[in-house]
This record gives C-alpha cells, sequence and structure tokens, in this order.
C-alpha cells in the first residue's frame, strides 16, 4: 500500500506536478507574463512623472527666482522710501523750524509796524498841533491888517503912491485918521506867476481894521457904485474905473479854507459866508445862527446834515 502511494519523483528526488496542481502553474505563469508585460508601462509612467517632476521643479525655481528678485527689488524702493521718508521728515522739521522763525519773525514785525503807527498817529497829531499854533501866530500877526484886491499897477508905484491910495480910499470911506494910524503899505508879488497881486495894508490897531471893514460894508450897502479903483485916485486901461475888493487879511490856511468854503456855499445854498478875526463863518439864512468852520471836516458834517437838493 505504501508503494502504491510513492511516486517516481519521490525516489529521484524531484517535485512533479500532478494533475490537480496544473491549473495553479498555469495561473503563475500568466501573473508573471501580466508582471514582465505592465513593466515597461509603469517605467514609462515613472519616467514621464519624472520629467513632468523635473519640469514643475524647474518651473517652481524660476517662480522663485523670479519672486526672489522682486522681493529684492521691493526691499530696495523700501529702503528708498525710507530714506525720501527720513529725508522729508528732515525737511517737513527745517520747514517747520522755519515757519517758526517767520512765525516769529512776523510777530516782531507786527509789533514794530503797530509800534510805528502809534509813532506815526503821535507825529500827525503833533503836526496838526504845530500847525494849528503857526497858524493862530500868523493869524495873530494879520489881525491889524487888510488886503485891498484887483487894484491895477502903476509903473511908476512905490510907497507914497501906495500911503496915497490909501488915504484917498479912507476919504472916501470918511474915517478919521492919522497918518501914523498906518503902519505899512506893500504890494504883494507872485513869483510864480511873476506879477503883482493885491496891496496889503498893516494899522497899528485891530480897531482900525474893524472900522475900516464895517465902512466898506456900509459903503457898499449904501452906495449904487461900489467901491473901484477910482476912490483909491486911479484909473485903470483907458481911464476906466475896476471894482476893488477889501477883505481881512487870512493866514494861507485860512484863505484855502475860505475859498473852499464859498463854493460849499454857492453849492448847498447858504445865504452868507465872511471872515472876521481871521476866522471863517456860515450863515444858511437872515434868521439862522451862525456856523464857524474850523476845518474841512466841518464842511463834510455839514454836507452830511444839509444834502445838496
Amino acid at each position: 500500500m505504501l508503494d502504491s502511494f510513492n511516486s517516481p519523483s519521490r525516489k529521484t528526488g524531484k517535485l512533479s506536478v500532478s494533475d490537480s496542481n496544473i491549473p495553479q502553474l498555469s495561473n503563475t505563469e500568466e501573473d508573471m507574463t501580466g508582471i514582465r508585460t505592465n513593466a515597461p508601462k509603469r517605467q514609462r509612467a515613472a519616467g514621464k512623472q519624472s520629467a513632468e517632476f523635473a519640469e514643475l521643479k524647474q518651473m517652481i525655481n524660476t517662480l522663485m527666482t523670479t519672486q526672489n528678485r522682486r522681493l529684492d527689488l521691493l526691499e530696495e524702493h523700501i529702503k528708498e522710501v525710507k530714506s525720501v521718508t527720513t529725508t522729508m521728515n528732515s525737511t517737513s522739521q527745517e520747514i517747520e523750524l522755519g515757519m517758526n522763525n517767520m512765525s516769529e519773525q512776523l510777530k516782531s514785525l507786527e509789533l514794530k509796524i503797530d509800534s510805528i503807527e502809534l509813532d506815526k498817529k503821535t507825529l500827525v497829531n503833533n503836526i496838526i498841533s504845530l500847525e494849528e499854533k503857526i497858524d493862530t501866530i500868523e493869524r495873530l500877526s494879520l489881525k491889524t491888517s487888510i488886503e485891498i484886491r484887483n487894484v491895477p499897477k502903476n509903473s511908476q508905484e512905490n510907497k507914497e503912491v501906495l500911503y496915497n491910495m490909501i488915504y484917498n480910499l479912507m476919504l472916501s470911506l470918511k474915517i478919521d485918521y492919522n497918518k501914523s494910524d498906518i503902519r505899512d503899505v506893500q504890494r504883494t508879488y507872485n513869483s510864480k506867476e511873476k506879477k503883482y497881486l493885491s496891496i496889503i495894508v498893516e494899522f497899528q490897531s485891530s480897531l482900525l481894521v474893524a472900522s475900516m471893514m464895517n465902512s466898506v460894508k456900509k459903503f457898499n450897502k449904501e452906495n449904487t457904485v461900489r467901491l473901484n479903483s477910482g476912490h483909491l485916485g486911479i484909473s485903470g486901461i483907458n481911464n476906466q474905473t475896476g471894482l476893488i475888493y477889501i477883505s481881512e487879511c487870512l493866514t494861507s490856511k485860512s484863505k484855502k479854507l475860505f475859498y473852499i468854503t464859498r463854493e460849499f456855499a454857492k453849492k448847498y445854498n447858504y445865504a452868507f459866508c465872511w471872515s472876521s478875526g481871521g476866522r471863517i463863518y456860515l450863515r444858511k439864512d437872515t434868521g439862522s445862527p451862525y456856523i464857524l468852520v474850523k476845518n474841512e471836516a466841518r464842511l463834510e458834517e455839514l454836507k452830511n446834515e444839509n444834502p445838496k437838493k
């Protein structure tokens, strides 16, 4: 029985394939054949993956290089910006310091300007005060004098001729006088126009001036023939007489103010405008009070009170 189960192979020490093992062996061969068949495919796939990986790696390296270059440039730009910012901050500080200095200088200038303006106002007030004092002194020196205008000049005119004119005038006005009452007589001369102007008569007292002025007003009011050069004992061209005008002597300032006041009286319908004692007066009509005009500012006030109609 034992011999019947022993195979020749067991005797020779080699394996034998039984019928029952044939299908298993066949399958194993097919598997090995399949492995040998799929290996090149896997190798090709692996090579392709390796190539793709290398290409991807190259792309990543290129991208990294590019990004690094950009980062370097960005870093340089940031450094430049920081440098510019630092410079700007420094410049801003310098500008701020300069502005502060300018502000201080402006404040100093403003103080100086205020001081100058104050000095100017003080100076102007002092000048006005001095002008008023000079005008007062000049007015006092002229209070004993009268001015005769529009008197024709004689080619042989001298002091004696001028004195005789005044004597004839006083006789025409019926004023009692002595030769000693007249201190001086002279004709004024305008160097710019190069011609002789009015005659200035200086009396010994202001009472004679007041008497003269009252007599002149009375004469012109009571006589149809107003005072003219004939009353001085002289005649004009072709023996023609011309009207003469007698008034108080005024200072330069008062003359200008008197002229402006007369024009103002005409424009704003004031009936009377005259000077007395070197001062200028206005009166609206016969029953209204007189107005003392000290300066042009007073005329401006009157202009606002009485607008032109």
